[in-house]
């Protein structure tokens, strides 16, 4: 019998209807207790497989930016372990991924774009899939934030599109395999990948809550922790944490539980944010500068559209001043809003608050562990590269100095202190960065251990590889004959 194997292509949003969401017909991970939270469903699950050979699976990570994919491997199961999942290296580029752009949500009023943006991936897992397999090897499609914005029609435009390019392909595909997941999914998925790499989940590893995750998107943010652990006899989770914080789930590995809280925030991503605080400074404040962008940036970065007085477009200057504390005043500002205070009366009411917090928005949240949390996405990018940041063992007020710093630079210097950066990078960098610190204040772990490399034993951590892994993970054991 030939080896399971999955092609999973993946975008982001959270919404009801066709391909946001597909029908409910049997839970993806094994055990999961999902608490409402909406997680893909498939009509045919890797469950009812049973490997003899090496399985392999395939994901295409359809961000807001651009679209890339991954080839995985791993043995046949014959424990309970979670199964080896490895990158399959690329014997032509020698990569262990390939990426086209832009991201699938540009193409709604262009859908050939799709077709030019998939075959060329769909071409790169053909070569790296044994021929044998394809058939046997399913093709699964889940979009993230960037077509979380777009409109309903839009989103099922773009994701019939797609379901008609992969039912194409020499790839196995069921048009339940096409879903748009939530962020809190996404989130989940970059936790595992980060305990599965960091070893969490190993029979000989200790009942812990593992690592947290961080990630930071062009259009959304995730973070996601564990906040308890138990194994066995030992664990009575009918009411472990429910009752505190909306969210929280219980999760299944190797015979552990984990109580879990993962969220996201849409339109929070770096580049949505910074968009959505030039808007405010231009609507709220009398004097048009933006703090959060270095004195001396060319217009061709500070300037934007706006709508006049009678709704219309309206191109317009918003020179920047460089000020960190300005800056870190009007993000905070983004993030709390008048919801706030709404949470404290109602979602938080009464609830210790060491376990219940208000976060963006005024969304309730978890109180989360005192742990390493692995960032994700944009933290290696801006803090780094172009902060140089150490990846590892930085502190919440070096942290602080260091964007403060290069807050206070005009863009001349800037460019002198980081050569190798583009001008696109840097022009956006201050406000980014500062981003970043005020996520993680408001999270409340700026004084927890953060490691920012974006891998780990030289792998890299992705939400695309937690979701493989949690597919690998529901293929039943195969005992050897004895």
């Amino acid at each position: 019998m030939l080896a399971p194997s999955i092609l999973l292509i993946t975008a982001a949003v959270t919404v009801t209807g066709p391909h946001r969401n597909a029908p409910d017909l049997g839970p993806v991970f094994a055990g999961m207790e999902n608490e409402g939270i909406d997680f893909p469903r498939s009509r045919r699950s890797l469950a009812t497989s049973r490997a003899q050979d090496s399985g392999y699976g395939v994901m295409i990570d359809a961000g807001s930016s651009g679209t890339r994919i991954y080839v995985y491997s791993w043995p046949r199961r014959n424990s309970t372990e979670v199964p080896l999942v490895e990158s399959v290296w690329d014997k032509t580029t020698q990569k262990s991924s390939d990426k086209t752009t832009p991201g699938i949500s540009s193409f709604s009023k262009d859908l050939s774009g799709l077709q030019q943006s998939l075959d060329p991936l769909i071409a790169f897992a053909e070569r790296n899939v044994p021929t044998e397999l394809h058939k046997a090897t399913q093709i699964y499609m889940y979009a993230t934030a960037g077509m979380r914005v777009l409109a309903y029609s839009d989103q099922d435009k773009i994701m019939s599109r797609a379901s008609a390019l992969l039912s194409a392909s020499a790839f196995a595909f069921d048009p339940s395999n096409v879903a748009i997941i939530t962020g809190q999914a996404e989130g989940y998925y970059g936790w595992v990948a980060a305990n599965f790499l960091s070893g969490t989940f190993k029979t000989s590893a200790a009942d812990t809550t593992g690592v947290g995750a961080l990630d930071l998107g062009g259009a959304s943010t995730q973070v996601a922790g564990a906040v308890a652990v138990c194994s066995g006899s030992k664990c009575d989770t009918s009411n472990t944490g429910k009752e505190e914080v909306p969210g929280l789930m219980h999760v299944h590995f190797n015979g552990r539980t984990y109580t879990l809280f993962a969220t996201s925030f849409l339109g929070f991503g770096y580049a949505e944010f910074i968009d959505d605080v030039k808007q405010r400074l231009w609507d709220q404040h009398v004097v048009k500068q933006n703090p959060c962008y270095l004195s001396g940036t060319p217009s061709t970065y500070t300037s934007f559209t706006t709508l006049d007085n009678n709704g219309l477009p309206k191109p317009v200057d918003l020179p920047g001043s460089g000020d960190f504390f300005a800056c870190l005043g009007e993000v905070n500002a983004a993030f709390l809003t008048t919801n706030t205070s709404e949470c404290a009366r109602q979602q938080c009411k009464g609830r210790d608050p060491a376990v219940c917090k208000c976060s963006i928005g005024g969304a309730a949240f978890a109180a989360l562990p005192n742990t390493n949390f692995i960032g994700m996405g944009g933290f290696k990018p801006v803090l780094a590269d172009t902060l140089k940041i150490p990846t590892t063992g930085s502190t919440r007020d070096a942290r602080h100095d260091t964007v403060e710093n290069f807050c206070g630079l005009d863009f001349a210097q800037a460019k002198q202190e980081a050569p190798t950066i583009s001008e696109s990078k840097l022009a956006t960098t201050c406000a980014a960065a500062t981003e970043i610190l005020a996520l993680l204040d408001l999270y409340g772990i700026s004084q927890y251990p953060l490691s920012i490399d974006g891998e780990i034993d030289g792998i890299e951590v992705n939400w695309a590889l937690g979701a493989m892994v949690s597919h690998a993970n529901m293929i039943p054991v195969v005992r050897p004959p004895t």
